[in-house]
Formats: C-alpha cells, sequence, structure tokens
C-alpha cells in the first residue's frame, strides 16, 4: 500500500504545530485537536460513516508503522483515544503519523483540491502555498 508523501507528513506536522501554537492546549493535544476539527469539517462534507471509517483506516495503516499504536482506538466520536499513552514524547509523532495518513486518505478519495479546500476551511491562516507548489502526493 502507498504512504503519504513527505509534503503530506510536513503538512501534518504543520498542523499540530498550528494547534499548539494556538494555545488550545498542551503540546500532547495537538493530534488530537487537529482530529476534532478536521472531524467538523468532514463529516459537514461525507458525513460521520465516513470521518469513521477514514480514521480507522488511517489509524489501521499507521499501525503498520508504529506498532506502539496498537492499543490506540477510534472513539465513538470518530477521532483517536489513548493517543497520550503511545510514546514517550505522549503522542505526537504517533499522531501525525495518524494525521498523515488521514490527509492522504482524504487526496486519495476526494482530491488534492477539494481536501486542501476543507484543510483550509479549518485553518485559513496556514501557509499551504508550499504545498500548493509542489503538490501533496
Amino acid at each position: 500500500m502507498e504512504k503519504p508523501s513527505q509534503t503530506i507528513r510536513e503538512l501534518a506536522s504543520r498542523l499540530i504545530a498550528a494547534e499548539a501554537s494556538a494555545g488550545t492546549g498542551p503540546d500532547v493535544h495537538g493530534p488530537t485537536l487537529v482530529c476534532e476539527k478536521l472531524q467538523v469539517s468532514l463529516i459537514r462534507f461525507a458525513g460521520v460513516d465516513a470521518f469513521t471509517t477514514l480514521m480507522r483506516r488511517s489509524l489501521a495503516m499507521s499501525r503498520e508503522e508504529i506498532p506502539a499504536l496498537k492499543n490506540v482506538k477510534v472513539g465513538p466520536k470518530g477521532c483517536v483515544e489513548r493517543l497520550d499513552l503511545v510514546a514517550a514524547d505522549g503522542g505526537i509523532e504517533s499522531g501525525a503519523a495518524i494525521i498523515a495518513n488521514l490527509l492522504w486518505l482524504m487526496v486519495t478519495f476526494i482530491g488534492e483540491d477539494l481536501a486542501m479546500r476543507l484543510v483550509k476551511d479549518v485553518w485559513p491562516d496556514l501557509l499551504l502555498s508550499e504545498s500548493s507548489k509542489e503538490g501533496l502526493v
């Protein structure tokens, strides 16, 4: 199976950093906050079941890279649970992998333009120009 490009991985890290710098919570919660914000945008677009399915697939793909994710689950609202228990880094690196896989799945199923529009709906001030120059895939 294909994996997210380096550009998608960098975008996932920038989204997590944006949440951390926004002061919305401690750094360890960055991946969860990104998930929750993408959840709102994706549910409006495709519904709860589609979002939950994408998150489950994203987590399964991430487990192939990071076996420590075996105890992380997708909760009833569609976001990952118990990510902070994964590693010494509080799950930030693992969370970035999950978000990168989610972004990759979005690009795969709905296309890069629409996926980036959904991301920009949530983070309108985030510079995506670097990503859009070279493409995400």
